[in-house]
Formats: C-alpha cells, structure tokens, sequence
C-alpha cells in the first residue's frame, strides 16, 4: 500500500512538473518572445584561452567563438574558460550529462566566470516594434583562478530595420529602450486620430451629396 502511494506521490509530481513547464513556455495572447542574444567583443584577444557556454537545463556545452551566440530562454548559463593547452574534447565529447556537469564543477582546469546569463529578454506587447536584444559582453580578466567578465552594452533592433544602443551602468541592470515608449506614444496618438479623420472624411462627404441634391 506505502509503495502505492509513494509511486502515486512522484506520478503527481512529475505531471506537475511538466505541466508548469508548458504553461512556462506558453506566451499571453497579445504578447511576443523578445529574441536575446549576446556577443564577446574581445574573445579573439584571448587566444590563449577556450571559452565555453555551459547552462541549466540547456545548453550542455558549446565552444564560443566572436560570433552572437543564445539558448533556451528558460535556462540559465555561464562562461566557462579552459587554457587551451589543457583543454580536452574527448572528456565532452562523450555526450553524458554525468560527466560533462562534473567537468564543468570539478575539473581544476576549468576557470569559473563571475557573470550569469539569461536565456530571455522577456515579453512586450505584439504591436511593440522591439524585435531582438544583443547584449555585448567585455572580458575584463581572466587567469588561473578567475574570470570576471562584464555587459558592455545592449544593442536593440526593432521591425522597421533601425537598431538603438545602451550602455550598462552600475549594479548590471538592463537599460529600457526609449524608442519602444516613442513608438507606442505615437502608436495610441495614431489610434484617436484615425477615427477622427474617418468621421471627418465621413462628414465632408454627406455635406457634399446633400449640397449637390439640393
């Protein structure tokens, strides 16, 4: 009978996991998913160096080079670095979870970032013509023991082609896009002016045939 209910127990357990998981990945009606991406500006003055983007529960790991490079929005990740001369495919390459998390927390030739990396920049409004976020990242130092990294600025594009850049300033907080405001302004104005101009036009018009049948 315990045996019974104990297996009941983790039935409801994992449903429940998944379930919040789904609703996790399920956007509002009248909101959109925010693409973000991110970008090392100076990974190439670390030739020295192998840097690694290692996350929960994706990515298991992937080699980062100057190009823009995301994940799952639901994870989590981090910047691992791994001296070139020590670093060891074939200890990756085995495509076990097992041994690529102990890698990651026990291999003493792996130097731990100070930076955690979100997966998702958020949700706006549909009709908000923010389209994508890149977050340029600045390694600032790394050695044996440390590697401290830092936002440099983020980068905004938006529907109509045109992009805006923001600086990071103390405390790491992402800046807002002031253009988003601008054009929602001008969205809600454009809005009450539409019907006006329609009823105007409207007007004109029957003041026209009533004075051409008179």
């Amino acid at each position: 009978m315990k045996s019974k209910i104990s297996l009941l127990i983790i039935v409801v357990l994992i449903l429940a996991f998944n379930i919040s998981s789904a609703y996790a990945d399920v956007i509002e009606p009248g909101k959109k998913e925010i693409k973000l991406s991110y970008k090392i500006s100076n990974i190439n003055s670390f030739p020295m160096y192998v840097f690694l983007l290692h996350g929960s529960p994706s990515p298991q790991y992937e080699i980062l080079n100057a190009s823009e490079f995301s994940f799952y929005k639901l994870s989590t990740a981090s910047i691992y670095a791994v001296k070139r001369s020590s670093f060891n495919m074939d200890s990756l390459n085995q495509n076990n979870q097992g041994v690529i998390e102990d890698f990651f927390k026990n291999n003493s030739n792996v130097i731990h970032s100070n930076l955690e990396l979100e997966g998702s920049y958020g949700t706006v409004d549909q009709n908000n013509q923010l389209n994508g976020a890149l977050i340029v990242l600045e390694i600032v130092s790394v050695n044996e023991t440390a590697l401290e990294i830092e936002k440099s600025k983020i980068i905004f594009s938006f529907t109509d082609g045109t992009t805006q850049e923001k600086a990071f300033k103390a405390g790491n907080t992402t800046p807002v896009p002031t253009k988003t405001k601008q054009i929602a302004i001008i969205d809600y104005l454009w809005y009450l002016i539409l019907p006006l101009l329609a009823a105007i036009a409207i007007i004109c018009i029957l003041l026209y045939r009533r004075k051409e049948s008179s």
